[in-house]
């Protein structure tokens, strides 16, 4: 993977920080047909370094899922798809310097079959030989020339810095340092197009810089599979050069062409990617230290009170974890090296609306308005196209490279629990008022939380979260059941069969939508697209294995065990907390209905491990809020 100094021309160009306009092309190029150009840059290139070359626009691009090798970087580009390093057998041959042929290619091309994804190696460059186009790697390079193979492993080359110092036809890769991307970039003619990346692996960005000069490209850049402001993926490399070509994307590439929108903004690039390297690392002080310093707290209260201040402690602690993900979309409008801040505004923000709410409504309205503005917080972001969701530490993982814009599994958990609790909450609070909401007013509320909430969290458009198209509706269902006096409407068996049938009907609208309206969701990729039942299968595989790695990581875990060992205590003290609940039927319908939804969540997701704990977590939170509201001794409500 050398990438020495060019040759003295190359240099003369680099130090010049300009070229001449219309260098000669080196061989004869087909009619019509652009140049593509593919500059590797040195590694620990920052999107903020781009700033300087006019012309180029701006990026950054996420390197694989999870953390990968340079060579699986490379591969993805030219395969046009990617998936978990887990789920492949055998691991990558060594890749050592060779010239036209791939070492180890028949041991890629079986680890690619065996994966659960339809992974073509060499897709790219087959489909632009048997196009007539030459593509071709500088002589110099390793690793990056593996985009450039072909589905027999052959890889063209180019003499050393051959298409550095002038444009080839077709599409060549080509080392290059930054002092050379403004020649490169001169040197551009009608649609010829300049990709230049750094190089892999990404530092701790965890994304790699990227910018791409040519026609259409002039403010910063992004791509229809991330949605995302300065974001893109290696998948979309192989679209965006065959697009440029003019020749069609194979069904095989997962990726999306990359576009530009808005203006030119090398800073608020550097700032997103700041962003994403701190979201993973900010949920353990964030979150999980605030949750234990409200309930330590409230402990400690109810010890020194012995007892006196118990409920009011931990209704203050509940609700305060109840708006804590509301907190943390203020908390995503940050800078990135506001930790402290963060922390505060959610510490401090979150026990402070939950006081007001206990002071301003009181009882089971308080839990119904929290949950009310957590939801409504993200309903509105979600439908705006997610600018905060996207960057909270709820949100999705961009750094894990597989979840970029609407809602990740983490949120999903937590919406799981708080839609039907809130809605139950807000029905007991009706009838301990005196306005006994009745059951079809109740089965109504739950039904239509249910179903709103599932479409806009589930549609491409908008959450493109497939499992809230099953959990939501589910849960829903359950707590519909559990209104007091659905018993005897269920006797019908249509009923019970159309509330059963409702995590179906949820999935069945999503197809309808994504179909109509284009969302993109990862039900759509994934399922909508697959050419057969084969395809169907690796889905199912492929999210079957996933569950089970999420369950070898959440075992390793304190946390993981915590939240077993309280669903134990939870089933074996069943009556009890049933007791707290005997008093508001329809709050008691809710936890039904949020326990089923957590339930099957974990079931229907490939995080399973995350779900159960995020939603058990988020369980326990809401339950301490109801034990509050019992008097003690008669386990009667205030």
């Amino acid at each position: 993977m050398a990438q020495g100094p060019g040759p003295p021309e190359s240099e003369r160009i680099a130090q010049a920080g300009g070229g001449k306009a219309g260098v000669d092309r080196v061989g004869v190029e087909p009619p019509d047909v652009p140049s593509v150009t593919v500059a590797i840059l040195p590694r620990r290139t920052e999107p903020e370094d781009l700033e300087r070359f006019e012309g180029l626009a701006p990026g950054t691009m996420s390197a694989g899922l999870s953390r990968v090798t340079p060579a699986q970087t490379f591969l993805d580009m030219g395969a046009g798809n990617r998936v978990f390093t887990s789920l492949y057998g055998p691991e990558l041959p060594v890749m050592t310097r060779f010239r036209k042929r791939v070492p180890g290619w028949p041991l890629i091309v079986e680890r690619a079959d065996d994966a659960p994804a339809q992974i073509v190696p060499g897709l790219l460059g087959s489909e632009v030989r048997e196009a007539g186009i030459p593509i071709r790697a500088d002589s110099l390079l390793t690793t990056p020339a593996l985009m450039a193979a072909d589905g027999q492993g052959r890889v063209g080359r180019a003499r050393p810095w051959q298409c550095l110092d002038r444009a080839c036809d077709g599409v060549a890769v080509v080392p290059a340092a930054l002092g050379q991307l403004q020649p490169l970039v001169n040197r551009l003619r009608g649609d010829d197009l300049l990709i230049a990346m750094e190089r892999p692996p990404p530092g701790e960005q965890e994304v790699l810089a990227i910018g791409l000069a040519g026609d259409g490209y002039e403010g910063n850049l992004t791509s229809d599979t991330t949605r995302t402001p300065g974001l893109a993926l290696t998948t979309d490399i192989a679209p965006t050069i065959l697009d440029r070509l003019g020749l069609p994307v194979p069904g095989e590439m997962a990726g999306h062409s990359i576009r530009s929108e808005g203006d030119r903004d090398p800073a608020a690039v550097q700032e997103r990617s700041e962003r994403m390297k701190v979201v993973s690392k900010r949920r353990a002080p964030v979150v999980l230290r605030n949750l234990m310093i409200w309930f330590a707290l409230a402990i400690l209260v109810a010890a020194l009170s012995r007892g006196r201040l118990a409920r009011p402690a931990f209704a203050l602690a509940g609700l305060s974890a109840v708006y804590l993900p509301a907190m943390l979309l203020v908390g995503a409008a940050l800078g990135p090296d506001e930790t402290l801040a963060e922390r505060l505004v959610v510490g401090i923000g979150a026990p402070a609306l939950a006081a007001a709410s206990i002071a301003l409504v009181r009882g089971w309205a308080a839990l119904a308005v929290a949950c009310g503005v957590t939801l409504g917080a993200y309903m509105v972001d979600v439908a705006a196209g997610s600018p905060l969701t996207a960057q909270s530490i709820l949100g999705p993982n961009p750094g894990l490279g597989v979840r970029f814009f609407g809602i990740g599994n983490e949120l999903e958990s937590i919406l799981a629990v708080v839609i039907p609790i809130g809605t139950g909450a807000a029905l007991a609070a009706f009838a301990a008022r005196g306005h006994e909401p009745g059951i079809r007013v109740s089965a109504l509320a739950f039904l239509g939380a249910g179903a709103v909430t599932a479409l806009l969290f589930a549609a491409g458009q908008f959450g493109a979260d497939v499992g809230a198209a099953i959990v939501l509706p589910a849960g829903a269902a359950i707590a519909t059941l559990a209104v007091p006096g659905m018993a005897e409407v269920v006797r019908e068996r249509r009923w019970l069969l159309l509330l059963l049938a409702a995590p179906v009907l949820g999935l069945a609208v999503l197809f309808a939508i994504d179909l109509a309206f284009g969302g993109d969701a990862h039900l759509s990729r994934s399922v909508l697209d697959a050419g057969g039942a084969g395809e169907l299968a690796d889905v199912v595989e492929r999210r079957l294995r996933l569950a089970a790695r999420s369950f070898n990581s959440g075992v390793k875990t304190v946390l993981f065990w915590f939240c077993v060992a309280s669903v134990i205590v939870a089933v074996l003290g069943r009556s009890r907390i049933l007791r707290w609940l005997a008093q508001a039927p329809y709050a008691r319908a809710g936890f039904a209905g949020a326990a089923a939804a957590t339930a099957l969540g974990v079931v229907a997701n490939d995080s399973a491990a995350t779900f159960f704990t995020v939603g058990t977590i988020a369980l326990l939170t809401c339950l301490a809020y109801a034990w509050s509201q019992t008097r003690p001794g008669d386990g009667s409500h205030s």
